[in-house]
């Protein structure tokens, strides 16, 4: 456009003769720049799209690894890491995929296409141009050397971080018991501080190289205002090609701007990256055997401990040392001892929580390695030290639990005839014969589908008749009469529930205990 309508030496007449070449010159540049914008935000939408499927698919990945991790992978990692690692350091990832690969193509592209074009122009004056470049890599290799160990600090002390303030509000009953608040907000200061601190070290980092950067790329408008003069004056470089220059020179400069940035987002992407690929590739040390055997039915339940040991393996001394003995089925074992001489190592031995350093521990004859871990602890019934209430309701941790496991005794029960469900309006009545109980279910397996069927609509009324002794396993449970096991209902609706029991009922009040609930069977 300059050269032929503007500048020389036809101009005046090739605008006059060939004016609608001008207009489509002019119309294709406007073309072409909304074009280029249509461009970028279809590039910036599909990598936002990519990354955030990508972060998504990365996170379920991770979460179900660590679902299947053994006990050792527990102890190794801290709970406040992990947390870390499954939201900021992936965060990092999707910053990486949205942005920082987007920019790489986008300034490679920009640089190659801008040097080829200066080259095919003015093979002189892109040369002059270009040789400022090399500077600009070898700064950026500089400060990558310098901010990549900044970057791993500063994770590492984002995690110590996340950690703290995870085991104090894990722990918050335990520092309210012994007053421990100004500690532990002490505590919690001095890490949130070397995380600030390091975060400022990082990036001052990058602010003493920019600087330099930031220079050496605000040159070129100087070398082409110079060289570019001179050049026009000896007629070695048209006004066309000196306004095209000047007009692509940001498509030079600008990557060399952005080569710092991209650096400095990569190695936060590397360092986070490191950690979270930990993660990706870890395997747990206790699985399933190539020929472990399925189980699906319940275990007669003796239990055999043959010459065991166990050692953990960041400890020095062995925990437990040549243990024997053997537990039949129906015997209660109580294993006694001071704090810390290996009784819940014991007992997390028989679910393979942790693998015997030696000896071996059997189920009904069967080694547990030789198991399936999925039929082994689905049948292991364990009250663990720690109480852990899960973010729902009651009734939807019942019935995610225990639905299944509990329609299928209710099924059995009902066809070997100890349990008739009769529906009348918004009750349902359960009748149990206790003598038509088949041998092996036990007041506790009972109560457990009474749990699951107490949240259906209404009430739940459970009638007991011919009751037996030796349905009593302990002294508090007592099965006759009628048992109230209905939901909040309102106070017209319970005191016909009462009226019901009590021209029902002709036994004494008694309360029946059961996985720490207590339910009052009314007179």
């Amino acid at each position: 456009i300059v050269d032929l309508f503007l500048t020389g030496e036809n101009a005046r007449e090739n605008l006059s003769t060939h004016r609608d070449l001008f207009y489509q010159l002019i119309l294709a540049m406007v073309l072409f720049t909304l074009l280029r914008c249509v461009i970028v935000y279809g590039v910036c939408m599909i990598y936002e799209h990519v990354s955030q499927t990508v972060l998504y698919r990365v996170r379920n990945y991770l979460y179900d690894k660590i679902q299947r991790q053994d006990m050792t992978f527990y102890s190794t990692y801290r709970t406040g890491d992990l947390m870390t690692r499954l939201t900021g350091d992936l965060d990092a990832i999707r910053h990486m995929v949205a942005w920082i690969i987007r920019m790489v193509i986008e300034s490679f592209s920009l640089f190659a296409a801008a040097a080829i074009f200066f080259l095919y122009t003015n093979w002189k004056m892109a040369l002059c141009l270009l040789v400022i470049a090399p500077f600009v890599f070898w700064i950026i290799y500089l400060f990558r050397n310098k901010v990549a160990p900044m970057h791993a600090l500063l994770r590492e002390k984002l995690s110590q971080m996340n950690t703290c303030a995870q085991e104090n509000i894990s722990g918050n009953r335990v520092v309210k018991a012994f007053a421990r608040e100004d500690y532990e907000i002490e505590k919690f200061d001095k890490a949130n501080r070397d995380f600030c601190e390091t975060n400022k070290a990082t990036a001052m980092v990058w602010l003493k190289f920019f600087p330099y950067v930031e220079t050496i790329a605000n040159l070129m408008p100087l070398v082409m205002l110079g060289v570019g003069g001179v050049f026009l004056i000896k007629g070695q470089l048209t006004m066309g090609e000196y306004v095209a220059f000047s007009g692509l020179i940001w498509a030079i400069a600008n990557p060399m701007r952005q080569m710092g940035n991209i650096m400095n987002e990569f190695q936060r992407f590397s360092a986070a990256s490191r950690k979270v690929m930990e993660l990706y590739y870890s395997e747990p040390k206790i699985k399933d055997h190539e020929d472990a055997k399925e189980h699906p039915d319940r275990f007669d339940g003796k239990i055999e401990f043959k010459n065991v040991s166990f050692q953990y393996e960041d400890g020095d001394l062995p925990v437990l040392h040549n243990i024997s003995f053997t537990v039949n089925p129906g015997e209660t074992v109580a294993i006694m001892g001071e704090t810390g001489c290996g009784k819940t190592s014991l007992i997390n031995l028989i679910p393979r929580f942790y693998e015997p350093t030696e000896g071996k521990v059997l189920i009904d004859g069967t080694p547990v390695e030789n198991l399936r871990l999925h039929d082994l602890r689905r049948h292991i019934g364990l009250a663990t030290q720690d109480v852990l209430l899960y973010s729902d309701t009651i009734e939807a941790i019942h019935l995610e639990i225990g639905f299944r496991a509990g329609m299928r005794l209710a099924a059995q029960l009902a066809a070997s005839g100890a349990v008739d469900v009769v529906e009348q309006k918004n009750d349902i009545f359960l009748r149990v014969e206790a003598e038509a109980l088949p041998a092996r279910e036990n007041i506790a397996d009972i109560l457990v589908v009474l749990l699951y069927m107490r949240f259906l609509p209404g009430g739940l009324w459970v009638t007991v008749v011919n009751p037996c002794p030796s349905l009593a396993v302990h002294s508090e449970f007592h099965f006759s009469g009628v048992l109230e096991l209905s939901a909040v209902v309102s106070q017209d609706y319970r005191k016909q529930l009462l009226e019901s029991v009590q021209a029902q009922c002709r036994c004494q009040p008694v309360k029946l205990f059961h996985y720490g609930f207590c339910f009052t069977i009314p007179h």
